[in-house]
């Protein structure tokens, strides 16, 4: 994994986030050795980690602390959590629906608002909540399309036979006014 991330990052000079998603790769990540070594690769800037492991996240950022590299969550549902471990920031699929809330538990966080955190979080696991209730990502379209931003339909194979009913879209939209009725 280390040779194939360095051959490509020897190839451009762009920077390089690399992704690990083991839901979606089988159980594939990084092991902390490699991403090491990864990190001391110039243009490889970043991970974005959605293992949701937060110990192998902190792992990750206890190998990688004294390079010039960044952990940045992926698993939106502990954003704060990866932020007190000392991840950089989110890339997040709520940002869509809520960005405002992700937006606000950062800021949260830096004046060390620790309450503001916690009540911001459970806000944006509503929406991630929405995200897993059908298979992703007809949902998130969905919630995207109800804050005013028509992202159209999933393509397929993802969107074949995946239509919602009228209850399912009516438990969205409930989530998406729970999580932001106060803010």
């Amino acid at each position: 994994m280390a040779e194939h991330y360095i051959q490509i990052a020897k190839s451009t000079r762009l920077p390089i986030i690399i992704y690990s998603n083991p839901a979606r790769t089988g159980g594939v990540k990084p092991s902390p050795d490699t991403l090491s070594k990864l990190a001391r690769v110039d243009n490889i800037i970043a991970l974005k980690d959605s293992s949701g492991n937060l110990a192998l996240t902190a792992e990750y950022i206890m190998r990688t602390r004294e390079e010039d590299f960044m952990l940045i969550m992926g698993q939106d549902k502990l954003f704060f959590s990866g932020l007190m471990h000392g991840c950089k920031g989110l890339i997040a699929a709520t940002a869509n629906v809520v960005p405002d809330l992700v937006v606000k538990l950062y800021d949260a966080y830096i004046r060390e608002d620790i309450n503001q955190c916690l009540a911001l979080q459970e806000r944006i696991a509503l929406i991630r909540q929405g995200f897993e209730s059908v298979p992703f990502p007809v949902a998130a379209k969905e919630m995207i399309k109800m804050v005013g931003i028509d992202v159209g339909t999933p393509k397929a194979p993802l969107g074949i036979g995946r239509s919602l009913s009228s209850g399912d879209l009516d438990k969205l939209q409930k989530l998406i006014t729970e999580a932001t009725h106060k803010y």
